[in-house]
């Protein structure tokens, strides 16, 4: 008996760790992610983007859910705040048309516009901060000299954080691919 209890604490100690670490795997959604692959696989190649950072973007803000409204105004798939989505379509001489925001390919096109106009301000884990709390609050972070691990902002430390971990995961699910 007492040779057993070391074995039963080392597995109850490994299960919990196991746990913890599943717990803390964000989702992948595949059954609703295989079903934009194609249109997720041509703008990514359109606009010179890594598809699993789309991939991981799209599961952070919607779970792949094209109807989705944030509490903070922002809509569809790719969770575009209809003045960014205004701005972004004026950038490039597009016509906005708000009421296409929920429509996947319009909010992905306009998305990965933006996407590839942060990418030109930021670098790395930035984009995703600059897409999640502001290109201005970034750039004031990046003044102050702080780094990823030290975003003042819990939201979007967590938020680059799931969307790397999202990133990884999807790699490695061969999705990218």
């Amino acid at each position: 008996m007492k040779r057993a209890l070391p074995i039963v604490i080392a597995v109850a100690l490994l299960a919990t760790v196991l746990l913890c670490v599943f717990l803390a795997m964000p989702p992948l959604y595949m059954d609703r992610a295989t079903s934009y692959l194609p249109l997720f696989r041509r703008y990514a190649a359109r606009y010179g983007l890594d598809i699993c950072l789309l991939l991981a973007i799209a599961n952070a803000e919607s779970a792949f859910d094209a109807a989705a409204t944030s509490s903070a105004g922002a809509v569809g798939l790719m969770q575009l705040m209809p003045s960014t989505a205004e701005w972004v379509a004026a950038r490039n001489g597009w016509e906005y048309r708000e009421q296409e925001l929920f429509e996947a390919e319009y909010n992905l096109a306009i998305a990965c516009s933006y996407i590839v106009y942060l990418r030109g301000k930021f670098r790395d884990e930035w984009v995703p901060a600059a897409y999640n709390a502001g290109e201005g609050v970034v750039g004031e972070w990046l003044r102050e000299g702080r780094t990823a691990e030290n975003i003042p902002y819990r939201e979007t430390r967590d938020y680059v954080a799931k969307v790397c971990k999202l990133s990884k995961r999807y790699r490695q699910r061969g999705v990218c691919g």
